[in-house]
């Protein structure tokens, strides 16, 4: 497994070098060439790397798929494929980038020689001729559903493919396959190639070098040793640090490993410090909600004779204290966070959509969305910190069966703000989103625009299956974006008045636009953003919000 580490900043002018400290896991690397065929192969190439015995023109098996499939796939998608499968063997699905500078270009001169003799082409060569074929092919034979990425950048493709398996990592990927394929041009375009490039093609798994990774992921076979990617004489050029400059380095940045190390127990203080204010803030959190049950709503339920003023004023009460509980926070040092179109919440009647990312994010929406009512887990009306305020406040518990979507569309209907999570829980990081279609469904039924809010963590934190006191290595940023209303009305127009097929078509529509890979720079449902190519399920926008029917 490759571990990427610090890339160091690129110098002065000859090939550019991208360092990763690396650990190698013999079982999960592919590569192809005519001496490193196999895996056995391989792990003998890594005892005594030799550069000039990674070309060749090995036909790999490819035995992981069917027979009349693997046919119909010519060399280089055969040695694409396999290195990925090696690489990745039964390792959980994420994201996969596939480099290559032609791709299936011997196919594409082929099917143009058959136009110009004025020949049928054949349905199947087209559709393997295009740049994404291995991808889309490894993608059906996994049944795989991330996303997946069809790097070109000319002689730099392999540089390319990797920093745009870095890009996601950062963007919270656990593992990204990075698979690289290249081949000699065909006649007639040989003679644009500056050199002869025989079929090669190497696939590796990468992920963020984290303490954990180091603790935990440790494999059993490995070998230490430094990968270094160097781009051809035609790619913008910076050269490595002369060995004179090198010798001028502190020992700290000579050695990466001490320079870790160092870095890793200077962080300590403050990590130590954030465990500890975790548990006041937390434990503060439940000691409030606990007193609200047990004095502050029992005095208000003596007080306050009509039902309706006592659930305003408990939810008033509520969204005070958890603009309180936020600062709290903010003030402990444990989290930072800006809002964008907050004065959209501004308003009344408003179902607000939001994606589940931590643990607090609907301390921020009840905080600052007024008079706010939730879709809470019947748990939570069980449990003695929140029991109290969840019946005061009137907030819609989740068991209510076949009544719980017609009393959300009365609660919008009245003037009161309704905060659906469409996950029904926090989303767990690496895996595509998952949404229920009830939050569509209300939508559609009450005729009722959607306020989607976009949440963002960065480092995530918080999230589904994370014990409370493995803080971040620094304070969790949130980033709010309240987006423009999305009107359900062209759903159920494309859907012919259908509204079961509008609440899966407005379902599928979210969860594309609240994909973590998804940008945000136009309108909810637009195509600006190339990086949600494969995070939804079906294409349904437009840059007006208007699906496709």
């Amino acid at each position: 497994m490759l571990a990427a580490g610090q890339i160091p900043p690129a110098t002065a002018s000859l090939p550019l070098y991208f360092h990763f400290d690396a650990v190698f896991q013999s079982s999960p690397l592919g590569r192809l060439g005519p001496r490193t065929a196999t895996r056995a192969l391989w792990h003998a190439w890594l005892a005594s790397p030799d550069l000039t015995q990674l070309a060749g023109d090995a036909s790999p098996p490819l035995a992981e798929l069917p027979p009349m499939t693997r046919r119909r796939i010519d060399p280089l998608g055969r040695a694409a494929l396999q290195t990925a499968f090696w690489a990745q063997g039964e390792s959980l699905t994420g994201p996969v980038v596939f480099a290559s500078r032609w791709g299936e270009i011997a196919r594409s001169v082929s099917l143009l020689r058959q136009l110009a003799g004025g020949e049928p082409l054949s349905p199947t060569a087209f559709s393997l001729s295009v740049h994404n074929a291995s991808s889309a092919l490894y993608s059906i034979a996994r049944g795989d559903q991330a996303n997946y990425a069809a790097v070109s950048a000319g002689p730099c493709s392999a540089a390319a493919g990797v920093c745009e398996a870095l890009g996601l990592l950062a963007d919270g990927a656990s593992q990204v396959l990075v698979v690289s394929v290249e081949s000699s041009l065909p006649e007639p375009y040989q003679a644009f190639e500056a050199e002869p490039h025989p079929m090669r093609a190497w696939a590796a798994l990468i992920e963020a070098a984290t303490r954990s990774a180091w603790k935990l992921r440790r494999p059993q076979r490995q070998c230490r040793c430094r990968l270094r990617l160097a781009l051809p004489r035609h790619c913008p050029r910076t050269s490595p640090p002369s060995r004179s400059s090198r010798a001028r380095r502190p020992s700290s940045a000579r050695a990466t490993g001490t320079g870790v190390a160092m870095r890793e127990l200077a962080a300590w203080p403050g990590r130590l410090w954030r465990i500890a204010a975790t548990a006041i803030a937390f434990g503060c959190f439940g000691i409030g909600g606990l007193l609200l049950g047990v004095v502050v709503f029992p005095l208000l339920r003596l007080t306050v004779r009509s039902a309706e003023r006592r659930g305003r004023w408990a939810r008033a009460l509520i969204g005070w204290v958890f603009r309180l509980f936020v600062r709290w926070m903010r003030f402990l040092g444990l989290i930072t966070y800006e809002w964008r179109g907050i004065e959209r919440l501004q308003r009344r009647g408003l179902l607000v959509l939001a994606n589940h990312p931590t643990l607090i994010d609907v301390v921020f929406l009840i905080g600052h969305v007024p008079d706010a009512l939730c879709v809470v887990k019947s748990t939570l009306a069980n449990h003695p910190s929140t029991r109290g305020p969840v019946l005061a406040s009137g907030y819609i518990c989740n068991n209510s069966g076949a009544d719980l979507l017609q009393a959300c569309v009365d609660k919008l209907r009245a003037g009161g703000n309704l905060i659906i999570f469409p996950e029904g829980t926090r989303t767990r990081p690496g895996q595509p989103l998952k949404m229920q279609r009830g939050a569509a469904q209300i939508a559609l039924r009450g005729g009722l625009a959607i306020t989607p809010v976009h949440i963002r963590c960065e480092p995530l934190g918080l999230f589904k299956g994370q014990p409370w006191w493995q803080v971040a290595e620094r304070p969790l940023h949130f980033s709010l974006e309240v987006a423009d209303d999305l009107s359900p009305s062209p759903f159920l127009e494309a859907a012919g008045g259908e509204a079961s097929l509008a609440a899966r078509h407005l379902t599928e529509h979210l969860i594309q636009y609240f994909s973590p890979s998804t940008r945000h720079d136009t309108v909810p449902g637009s195509h600006a953003s190339v990086a949600a190519r494969n995070q939804g399920v079906a294409d349904l926008g437009t840059p007006t919000g208007r699906p496709q029917p």
